[in-house]
């Protein structure tokens, strides 16, 4: 047996053999179109088989210990990963990174130019395809762009089809925050459409889902006659041309404005499709130049009784016995009282790692100098007891009570424990933290715990951009690091190098906190050694830190909103399918100087500085298109 017959390492949990985790994960394997037949057809028996109740946690948790056997090292799997990303990518990137960069910020402006156009009259049945593949927050960027599109033309329908959504915690419904949620059909992959007709156009992401046109046909039961877009999630590389060079060698007898011709669509695609043909994401969201983030409104508008916070939102929350389990660790005990936010500090956070869930209950203990601490946070599929003895350690304890905390809580659904509590003649001395946690919560509710916080943890793209759109005083980021492939990584570094030009030392929390990969011997999801604590310790303790932390929040939701980058570049691809010719009039506008520039700096060998190649006013495109 080889791993390419066994999940992942990180899909190996107790949680997962008890709750059909690996029989999803087979279930997705059997559905890859990269694997082997006979792989899928291995996959597809044992999903089938892990499907029955018993069998399937028995069957689990001895494929979980098989294979362990059968599993090479890590060091090993790293280093060949490492060898064929750097192998595939001295093959892609051929050129310079700051040539893809000059592309990219150019295929945005392009797009920017399709913006105030109407949409098309005749694209009204809208697909949309959402691989449930990092959980909730797939979920929600499909429904942001789903709100986004319904805004652009409110006359849309939508066939919204699922792939993977067996194991969500809440229905897709309660993600959907648009103006006319009954045009939008939710159903699950290769369910009955609610129509027969060809849908008008295809919608992917923010998984890039690397089908072809007929597979995906296939999963949603469903032909499209329109054009196809997708959009990536943060961190993902954007769309990259690999054969430039040899395409233009082998044009080399025609004129350079003929050669740029025919590079044009290829430079700046309108669909993504890579060169065999399959569906991949075209658009990276990302906190980049010409890219940005779904900001969710509705965050940034709430009103506050504070900048970043506001304890009206606590007896909001809609599930009972959370909301009492909050308010009843900040002294109300009734319907109508809020909280008293000079007295307690209200905190939340979701992550997926344990070692992040330790350092946030840390970082906040420290930060907070005066009052009370709740904290909020999911524990993920840990039990009870392994939640406990991972977090409140011996150690931990005795941090908690050198930093003044006379009486630490642990509160979960119809559990409560106290680790130490203060003798009577300290009780009026000492403070009281107490942790509150739950495996997941409703959408609403998440809204409401971070409308409410005054610090905040995130994780993935979802958690993380409702924390910025929400503000807060201290904002903590996990890289989930969640395969060799992952991306979150990248967008950890994205954060890091945005808030360098606000606060070093918030740049520096982050990557410290995050396991930013570029520091030295960084402590990726595990918990912080000795002298890392005493860094962390030193940069919360700057005063400054909330000031910043807050003005990063507002500076991304200024500056980085996805919406009329996705708006401009949807448009594109709808406008491009009806009208081809788009194209040589985008070509003809970039002007002769830059085609010819572009062909001649593709021909030359050894590549000439970037700075030869000036990027073209297309102002007039707009107009023109």
């Amino acid at each position: 047996m080889t791993s390419n017959y066994l999940l992942l390492d990180q899909d190996y949990t107790v949680y997962n053999a008890l709750a059909w985790g690996n029989c999803l994960g087979h279930f997705r394997r059997a559905f890859d179109s990269q694997s082997s037949i006979s792989e899928r057809v291995f996959h597809s028996a044992i999903a089938l088989f892990e499907t029955f109740p018993i069998l399937s946690q028995s069957a689990s948790l001895a494929e979980m210990a098989i294979s362990h056997c059968f599993r090479p090292p890590l060091d090993d799997l790293l280093a060949r990963h490492n060898a064929q990303m750097m192998e595939s990518n001295a093959q892609i990137w051929s050129l310079p990174t700051q040539f893809y960069d000059l592309i990219f910020s150019l295929h945005r402006k392009i797009e920017r130019q399709y913006r105030d156009l109407p949409w098309p009259s005749q694209m009204q049945k809208i697909v949309v395809l959402t691989e449930v593949n990092g959980g909730q927050g797939d979920v929600a960027a499909a429904a942001k762009a789903i709100a986004l599109m319904q805004k652009i033309c409110p006359t849309l329908t939508f066939d919204w089809v699922l792939f993977n959504s067996f194991f969500l915690p809440n229905k897709p419904k309660s993600y959907l925050n648009c103006d006319n949620p009954s045009n939008v059909h939710i159903r699950k992959c290769a369910s009955e459409p609610p129509e027969k007709s060809p849908g008008d156009f295809l919608l992917t992401g923010p998984v890039s889902l690397g089908w072809d046109q007929g597979y995906c046909e296939s999963l949603l039961q469903r032909r499209i006659a329109g054009p196809l877009f997708g959009f990536k999630e943060i961190g993902r590389s954007p769309c990259v041309p690999s054969d430039l060079q040899t395409m233009v060698q082998n044009a080399s007898p025609k004129a350079d404005s003929e050669i740029y011709q025919d590079l044009h669509s290829h430079l700046f695609p309108s669909q993504p499709r890579n060169c065999t043909g399959q569906l991949t994401g075209q658009l990276p969201m990302g906190l980049l130049p010409g890219s940005g983030v779904l900001l969710d409104r509705s965050r940034i508008n709430a009103p506050k009784s504070q900048d970043y916070c506001c304890p009206s939102y606590l007896p909001k929350i809609q599930d009972a016995e959370l909301r009492k389990d909050i308010l009843e660790a900040m002294n109300v005990f009734d319907s109508k009282s809020e909280p008293d936010y000079n007295r307690h500090s209200f905190n939340s956070g979701y992550a997926h790692h344990s070692a992040s869930w330790g350092k946030f209950i840390d970082c906040v203990a420290i930060h907070e100098k005066k009052k009370d601490v709740v904290i909020v946070i999911n524990r993920g599929g840990e039990f009870t007891k392994e939640f406990q003895d991972r977090i409140f350690t011996p150690e931990r304890l005795a941090f908690l009570k050198e930093k003044g905390y006379r009486s630490v809580k642990y509160k979960e659904k119809g559990h409560e424990r106290t680790f130490f509590q203060p003798e009577e003649e300290e009780e009026e001395e000492g403070r009281h933290l107490t942790v509150i946690t739950r495996p997941s919560f409703a959408p609403e509710d998440m809204k409401y715990m971070q409308l409410a916080s005054e610090r905040l943890l995130a994780t993935g793209d979802n958690s993380a951009v409702e924390s910025w759109c929400s503000r807060c005083i201290l904002y903590l980021y996990e890289d989930v690091a969640n395969d060799m492939l992952g991306a979150k990584h990248r967008f950890l570094q994205q954060q890091v190098d945005l808030a360098k030009t606000i606060s070093p030392n918030l740049s520096q929390l982050l990557a410290l906190f995050g396991g930013d990969r570029r520091l030295p011997n960084c402590s990726l999801n595990k918990p912080l050694r000795k002298e890392e604590m005493v860094e962390m310790e030193r940069l919360l303790g700057d005063p400054n830190l909330s000031d910043a932390t807050l003005q990063f929040c507002k500076h991304i939701t200024a500056n980085y909103s996805f919406d009329k980058v996705l708006e401009g570049a949807l448009k594109r691809a709808a406008w491009h399918h009806l009208i081809p010719a788009l194209a040589k009039v985008e070509a003809d506008n970039l002007g002769e100087k830059f085609q010819s520039g572009l062909v001649t700096y593709l021909k030359k060998k050894p590549k000439p500085s970037i700075g030869t190649l000036a990027v073209p006013d297309i102002s007039v495109l707009g107009a023109q298109v």
